[in-house]
């Protein structure tokens, strides 16, 4: 895990691999997994779960009860939106406020500049492209852009095998590096291939 000296993050829940770079704000609430990648100046509000291998690029502002799943990317200067019926509160009386669940499922890429309005479900692999407002649901698979981001067509098969090849090329990749840390702490700490496998073995029985 890697913060900046300029970033102000507040919460213990950080995944181990992830990176926070300069002058981002991260409040207590929030829980971030492994292997993301936080750009410069963004801000993540208390009520925010973000999966593993994440990239949130500059400028993205991402407000209580949104929902950001593995593998997404977000581009730069992304809205998102939580409230429909916004007010400022100064001077009125506090009252917990609850707010649609927006969720960005598993493999969606979310163009820079995209507005994303509260209560959204975007689908698995779904593409929204540069500028786009959102304002309903998007199936898994699509393709869209524009103003109230029209559907263009869906992820052809050609596409689909290249995203899950990515995918599992990067599990992959993902085994190779935990199996190097293995042998690296047996190394540090004297343990034989042998002996790792009796003790994995005994914590079997005993369960």
């Amino acid at each position: 895990m890697k913060i900046h000296k300029s970033s102000d993050v507040q919460t213990s829940k950080i995944g181990k691999g992830t990176t926070i770079w300069q002058y981002c704000v991260v409040l207590s609430g929030a829980k971030v997994g492994k292997d993301c990648n936080i750009c410069a100046n963004c801000f993540i509000e208390n009520d925010v779960e973000i999966g593993d291998k994440v990239t949130i690029k500059n400028g993205v502002s991402i407000f209580d009860s949104i929902h950001i799943q593995s593998n997404v990317l977000v581009g730069p200067n992304v809205t998102f939106t939580n409230d429909l019926y916004p007010r400022s509160m100064r001077g009125l009386k506090k009252s917990k406020k609850t707010y649609p669940r927006t969720t960005i499922c598993e493999g969606a890429s979310i163009g820079g500049g995209s507005t994303i309005l509260p209560g959204i479900k975007i689908g698995r692999n779904a593409i929204i492209g540069a500028g786009s407002l959102v304002t309903k649901d998007i199936a898994d698979n699509a393709i869209v852009f524009g103003e109230s981001a029209r559907l263009q067509r869906y992820l052809n098969k050609a596409e689909m095998e290249t995203i899950q090849q990515q995918m599992a090329e990067a599990k992959r990749s993902e085994r190779a590096n935990a199996l190097k840390e293995v042998k690296r702490l047996c190394k540090e700490f004297g343990f034989t291939a042998g002996m790792l496998k009796g003790a994995l073995a005994k914590g079997r029985k005993k369960k």
